[in-house]
């Protein structure tokens, strides 16, 4: 997937991207059959565009416009121009003739007697000429006439091998005749070079930047059409990398993106999406991934898969034989994917015919890498990962050749810590309570975790034994935190409370949410939790949502578990009867009161009728006493 992160690389390749591009055919029209002209023996003339990408050598009336490839910058190139034969036409137009230019007689010699076996002394203008047109593709006839525009030769012709192995010759042997270096260019990206004589040219884009696989072109510039043109194709090889948006055990086929959140313990998804260019002229050709992974990430070499897809669909598998998977052999990166020789793995499993291999498929490269416990130190910051391809850079030389780098592609994973606190509603902590995690509400499916030096940690079921994991259980001071959780949905079980406090009936759902910077290094944007808490009053039940604290620079997210205080039940009995037995004691020791006054004041009537007859009232009034109790006690008064 591309982004305006994504789009900046291509303004980075183009600042070093190299061609070979094309040859150039560009002959005058002389109404003498001779040449008016000696053939060029001067030694090389090199020049610099202006500011506006013109550049005059004022050595003859030929003119060439050389035009960039879209998103290519041609500043920086350097252009050398070769021009192989001297050319004549008639004055009708109708025909074209050929000479040697002495200054590269030699190299053509040289290239078309290796092609053909015939001496080399033996090999003349007339030869040379006719032999070049026979490399014409087949049903590609030439259009008559000298000032005819002629059909391109596609980029796997044996024509495009000649031009190829002739400018491996020429550039080991002769020098141009002209040379150009690209200080300035107009503003739609184009060199306009004028003041050129008129021949057959090969010109050859070279710098000490990244050369491509290219093949040169050829074309032609007659007196009909003075200002030809000539469109560079760059062919450079590009790699992006992106990460999957789920763990593979959720979602293998899922979104590819350059950032991602994941579980410790998870695998994680990783590929690469390169082009394979157009290695015609090259003997090998060199193809190698080098990768570099946060030390929170393991790579499982197990995993690699690579496909190559042409533009028709047709997919191929490459098998593990066609390449090296080779790890820890520079200190910089982590592991490298390296092809030897990637133009006969193509060749092998796209074959053409005769000559004609056709490129340009796309390689897709997947592979996984757990992120381990060490991520649990890394909560929210981006576990950066990226890649660089090295790929050959010049056919000009053979076996394993110059080889150059793709800048950097970069993608980041992020992992985030739930930092739990168990307390009462009146804020003091509570140490004790149990927990589990799950995925799912019904509860069944467990978060596995493991017990760590500061909390516990995530085991993504992707590397989870199975079973159950550790209880969490509340520390002293009421915290217990969870490290390694992905963005998603959670439910968070309390399975025993502390003595004294009930548990909390339904698990708590907490939702995690968050999003990214647009570079990978820049971190998180946002990161954003709530949790849902359910509570019952008499079989009703009372969801309340609440969004949580978080921290972006070490991606917590703070979460406060409240058990409410409980309250004694109502009693009854014990505080009505201690008032029924004051009320019973009161009115006993009235009655004994009065019976104590009435026989004091009876004092001196001491006879035995006296006696009797008082004794028959005290017991009266006793009863009256007794039975005015017993009414109170019946009526509470």
């Amino acid at each position: 997937m591309m982004n305006k992160y994504r789009n900046s690389r291509f303004l980075h390749i183009s600042r070093s991207a190299i061609t070979f591009a094309a040859a150039a055919l560009l002959y005058q029209n002389c109404p003498e059959p001779a040449f008016a002209f000696e053939p060029n023996t001067l030694p090389l003339v090199s020049e610099s565009t202006n500011g506006s990408g013109q550049i005059d050598f004022q050595s003859g009336n030929a003119s060439l416009t050389i035009v960039g490839n879209q998103g290519q910058s041609l500043q920086g190139k350097t252009f050398n121009l070769f021009r192989l034969f001297n050319v004549s036409s008639s004055a009708d137009q109708a025909s074209i003739n050929y000479t040697w230019n002495p200054e590269y007689k030699d190299a053509l010699q040289s290239v078309i007697s290796k092609r053909t076996g015939k001496p080399t002394a033996s090999i003349d203008e007339a030869f040379a000429v006719d032999y070049i047109q026979s490399l014409r593709e087949p049903g590609v006839s030439p259009n008559p006439g000298a000032s005819s525009d002629q059909p391109l030769q596609s980029a796997s012709s044996d024509f495009r091998l000649f031009v190829e192995e002739l400018t491996v010759t020429l550039i080991q042997n002769d020098q141009p005749d002209y040379t150009v270096k690209v200080t300035g260019t107009s503003a739609d990206n184009r060199i306009v070079i004028s003041g050129l004589e008129y021949g057959y040219y090969l010109i050859d884009e070279d710098s000490g930047l990244i050369p491509s696989s290219q093949a040169a072109s050829l074309t032609m510039m007659t007196t009909l059409n003075p200002s030809s043109q000539l469109q560079i194709k760059s062919d450079l090889p590009t790699v992006e990398k992106q990460v999957g948006d789920k763990a593979q055990n959720q979602n293998p086929s899922g979104n590819w993106q350059i950032m991602s959140d994941f579980e410790i313990g998870a695998r994680v998804p990783f590929r690469y999406l390169a082009n394979v260019p157009n290695m015609t002229g090259y003997t090998t050709y060199q193809f190698i991934f080098h990768d570099q992974l946060n030390s929170a990430l393991t790579f499982d070499p197990s995993s690699v898969s690579i496909k190559l897809t042409d533009a028709s669909g047709n997919a191929k598998t490459v098998p593990s034989s066609d390449y090296q998977i080779i790890q820890n052999a520079d200190p910089n990166e982590t592991f490298s994917i390296r092809f030897a020789d990637l133009k006969s793995v193509v060749n092998r499993l796209f074959p053409g015919s005769g000559n004609q291999n056709s490129y340009g498929q796309q390689m897709e490269i997947k592979y996984t890498a757990t992120l381990n416990e060490t991520a649990a130190d890394q909560t929210g910051k981006p576990l950066e990962n990226r890649v660089r391809l090295e790929f050959s850079n010049n056919p000009k030389h053979t076996q394993t050749g110059q080889t150059e780098f793709t800048p950097w592609e970069e993608t980041a994973v992020f992992t985030y810590q739930l930092d739990n606190l168990k307390v009462n509603n009146q804020d003091a902590p509570l140490a004790g309570a149990k927990f589990r995690l799950y995925y799912d509400e019904a509860c069944t499916n467990e978060v596995i975790l493991k017990k760590g030096t500061n909390g516990y940690v995530v085991l993504n079921p992707d590397t989870a034994a199975g079973g159950t994991g550790e209880e969490m259980v509340s520390e002293a001071d009421g915290s217990f935190v969870i490290y390694g959780l992905d963005a998603g949905t959670y439910y968070l079980k309390e399975t025993a409370a502390p003595d004294g406090y009930r548990p909390i009936q339904d698990p708590i759902k907490i939702i995690i949410e968050s999003t990214f910077n647009a570079i990978p290094n820049q971190g998180l944007s946002t990161l954003h939790a709530k949790a849902s808490t359910t509570t019952y009053y008499m079989g009703v039940a009372s969801t309340n949502t609440k969004d949580l604290q978080t921290n972006l620079a070490n991606g917590s997210i703070q979460n406060k578990i409240v058990n409410q205080i409980g309250y004694q039940l109502p009693s009854t009995g014990s505080y009505g009867a201690a008032i029924l037995l004051g009320a019973g004691v009161i009115a006993i020791s009235t009655g004994a009161y009065l019976l104590s006054t009435r026989k004091k004041s009876k004092a001196g009537k001491i006879d035995q009728g006296s006696l009797d007859r008082d004794n028959a009232i005290d017991h009266k009034d006793s009863d009256s006493i007794m039975q005015s109790d017993h009414e109170d006690f019946k009526t509470g008064e």
